[in-house]
């Protein structure tokens, strides 16, 4: 993922007005963009997830059908790729183009050069009317939603009274707001992929719920960001 993330590249969840220091993308450290061992950990772990979740979401397009009719050669299963332009959404948008899907990704602004395979589309996953824009053009463009990953997220490992009120509110809108907002957009088209068997699915970006000390003791308004998402 280091290698997909250029260093001081501000994260696609946030608005150009709302960037603030010490904001960053989840595969990114907080400040200079060299990650230390929590942060490696903390990709490790995601990396590790992604890869078990993309295994099962992708198992059941090896025979796609619909109504008895094999579906692999005139459709593909659409996926939604949220802050996709860089690190682990970027990474996430390939590996399931790669799998068989027509994946759709979202950035904050145009990008130069896209993910192969991937339809990039501007939206803002903290504005409500972004993403009601957004949906409408992933269904124009495809008339259907089977798989959205909310993987758009901010990140800052500061301590409680490093924390400024601004950074705590981007960090709960980004990554529990946004991840609300998307899912509740895509889940009338997600509850028809189910209904037409189509094994649909949401994919959040986010660890599993731990209470341990260890995880609120130095970063605790992250951890309750990112937990919103879980």
């Amino acid at each position: 993922f280091a290698e997909l993330v250029e260093p001081g590249q501000a994260h696609e969840g946030i608005p150009q007005d709302q960037d603030a220091p010490g904001i960053t993308h989840t595969d990114k450290a907080a400040g200079d963009g060299a990650m230390d061992g929590e942060g490696i950990f903390h990709v490790a772990i995601i990396f590790i997830l992604t890869n078990y979740c993309f295994d099962i979401i992708s198992a059941p397009d090896t025979n796609f059908k619909r109504n008895g009719q094999d579906m692999n050669t005139s459709s593909h299963p659409v996926a939604l790729v949220t802050g996709a332009s860089s690190g682990i959404g970027y990474a996430s948008a390939l590996a399931l183009a790669k799998a068989g899907y027509r994946v759709f990704g979202t950035s904050r602004k145009p990008m130069a050069t896209p993910p192969r395979g991937v339809t990039m589309l501007v939206a803002d996953v903290t504005d409500d009317g972004s993403v009601d824009r957004l949906i409408a053009d992933v269904m124009a463009a495809a008339g259907r939603i089977d798989l959205l990953v909310n993987n758009a997220s901010t990140i800052s490992l500061t301590d409680t009274t490093q924390t400024p009120m601004k950074r705590y509110d981007l960090m709960n809108q980004v990554n529990a707001r946004g991840t609300y907002l998307c899912t509740q957009a895509c889940l009338a088209e997600l509850v028809k992929s189910a209904a037409a068997g189509r094994g649909a699915h949401v994919l959040n970006m986010s660890p599993p719920l731990s209470m341990k000390t260890q995880w609120f003791e130095h970063h605790t308004a992250y951890t309750m960001a990112k937990y919103g998402m879980s």
